[in-house]
């Protein structure tokens, strides 16, 4: 998912669906750029669970975020 303002999510809860079937709820902690082994940049994209644990996806493994709350 290629995700243009990841801001819009800071101080939402979220549930963020991933390419692997799994689903994780919590709130966005935070997000960066990095660039791979052939200069393409790609989308970091952590989020606090509801245990307090920090999950993190890059755009290509994240399905769909929905906002809960």
């Amino acid at each position: 998912m290629i995700i243009e303002n990841p801001e819009i999510y800071f101080g939402k809860k979220i549930k963020v669906f991933s390419t692997s079937g799994r689903m994780t709820v919590g709130e966005l902690y935070g997000y960066d750029y990095d660039f791979d082994d052939d200069g393409n940049e790609f989308l970091e994209f952590d989020v606090e669970n509801e245990n307090g644990l920090l999950i993190g996806f890059t755009e290509d493994e994240i399905e769909r975020i929905d906002i809960i709350g």
